[in-house]
């Protein structure tokens, strides 16, 4: 039979069975004042299962012999002791504790075995993407996501916030962006300045780091109805497939510099923004008098350039604010201080987006292929020229993929079933020795075109929990088989 040390996610480093047990009794946190926020963590998840008391101290330290995030966890007849590397490691450590105590509940045990467990993460970026802007999850559904992260010892939420119809930041300035798109949004709201900074301190008490995420320069095409100057002189008309701000306009640097400066003021502290700068059609950059005069001013070879030159525009204003820029990747090289998210690329076949080949797995599976082609193509470039970088090929982080055909999907989303999402490498085998470190770890994102909020933990659950031992486990520790077992036990 299985004991609750056997089913922990992310399966840890190294588990010393030490001999003898602990009564499943009363326990309480004892710590220094600086460890008094992961001290409550621990308290409050005492209460939780009605075991909070003063029968048995679970005693709280740095130890600065371990490594950041890392953590030491033993139980034995006197009690609990956790050590970490620094207070995130404090904090995973008592997660362990959660699932050893869960576990021991559900399996109707009355005592704990005496262990030892050391750990530490693999990679120290171990995130997964909300969208928000597709359609909007309430605060207190956010504040969900954030724990189920934190139980599982994710430290970054990218917070997808702008996109075409929808902008959910509560910007003063420019409030005018709050507007409803009618016929075209797929869900109303934004989240308050106020809410937002109550959702920052909610995620730093669980050690996760909030990266809000501005989409630019394509994904727009809500923008142009408030404001129309900010599209391109082309001579077409500004209707729904315009997704893509004029980059030759000093207009539109002027008003998303703004946007981003605002940001910043309401995301006080953050240390990254992710600006975007995925899927631009250069269709009205080709046509448009304004940027091409602007290609020809800055000697520039082509829209694409021109693209570049925009963004990295945009990201020193983030530079300026002591603040990292991301960007979803491309083709282009990039100052190296801004880190690359690598997702893939675009679908190999027009007619698979357009639904002629729904069903076709065949079609979807050579799509697979050549995206996995383009994402190695972005990796390469990227540590080549020195940035540090996330991966993300999308064909086994994308959540809102069909864990089965019989879930809603669009007709050109390759199947993501649970054991594809396990077998995910953040670090390519082919990644060169010396550039390995730039590969920061990788991240699981959820799309929500076609996720709607009560959807949302069935999409993340149980692949979620497949991605977080990706990240954290060692690879030569993982086993299919093993995590298959442990993980009918995280079911929710």
């Amino acid at each position: 039979m299985a004991m609750p040390q056997d089913l922990l996610i992310p399966r840890p480093r190294k588990i010393e069975l030490t001999g003898g047990a602990m009564p499943l009794t009363l326990l309480h946190a004892e710590a220094p004042d600086l460890l008094a926020t992961e001290a409550r963590a621990a308290d409050t998840l005492f209460q939780q299962m009605q075991l909070w008391g003063e029968a048995l101290p679970c005693r709280l330290l740095l130890n600065t012999e371990l490594p950041a995030e890392g953590y030491e966890l033993v139980v034995a007849a006197e009690g609990v002791r956790i050590g970490g590397g620094d207070r995130a490691g404090v904090f995973y450590g008592i997660q362990t504790l959660r699932q050893l105590l869960e576990g021991a509940r559900k399996m109707r045990r009355n005592e704990l075995a005496a262990l030892r467990i050391v750990d530490a993460p693999e990679f120290h970026w171990r995130s997964c993407m909300l969208d928000s802007a597709r359609h909007f999850q309430s605060a207190a559904q956010v504040r969900e996501v954030i724990d189920a992260l934190a139980r599982y010892k994710f430290n970054r939420f990218h917070w997808h916030l702008v996109d075409h119809f929808s902008w959910r930041i509560g910007f003063r300035r420019h409030a005018e962006m709050l507007e409803s798109f009618p016929g075209h949004a797929r869900s109303s709201g934004y989240y308050t300045p106020e809410e937002i900074r109550e959702i920052l301190a909610y995620a730093a008490e669980r050690h996760i780091e909030v990266i809000p995420e501005l989409e630019m320069p394509g994904h727009s095409s809500g923008v142009f109805a408030i404001h129309p100057e900010l599209a391109c002189p082309d001579g077409l008309p500004i209707d729904l497939t315009r997704g893509e701000y004029c980059i030759g306009n000093p207009a539109s640097r002027r008003f998303l510099g703004e946007i981003i400066d605002e940001t910043m003021e309401i995301f006080s502290g953050i240390r990254y923004l992710h600006l975007g700068g995925d899927e631009a059609s250069p269709r009205h950059w080709q046509q448009c008098p304004v940027c091409q005069n602007a290609i020809r001013n800055l000697g520039l070879s082509g829209e694409r350039d021109l693209e570049h030159h925009f963004m990295t525009e945009l990201a020193r204003r983030v530079l300026d604010h002591d603040v990292r820029p991301i960007l979803w990747s491309s083709l282009r090289a990039y100052d190296p201080r801004i880190i690359m998210q690598c997702w893939g690329g675009r679908p190999l076949d027009p007619e698979l987006s357009r639904g002629s080949l729904a069903g076709n797995h065949s079609m979807v599976r050579c799509q697979t292929s050549w995206i996995g082609a383009v994402a190695a193509a972005q990796m390469e470039l990227a540590l080549m020229r020195g940035a540090d970088l996330i991966n993300s090929r999308h064909d086994y982080t994308y959540l809102d993929y069909p864990m089965r055909r019989s879930e809603p999907h669009s007709s050109w989303m390759p199947d993501l079933p649970l054991e594809r999402v396990y077998q995910f490498d953040p670090l390519p085998e082919e990644t060169p020795t010396g550039r390995r470190s730039q590969v920061l770890g990788a991240e699981a994102c959820l799309w929500t075109e076609l996720v709607t909020p009560d959807r949302v933990m069935g999409k993340l659950f149980p692949r979620l929990l497949a991605f977080c031992e990706t990240v954290w486990t060692p690879g030569e520790l993982r086993d299919w088989a093993d995590f298959r077992r442990r993980v009918r036990h995280h079911q929710r």
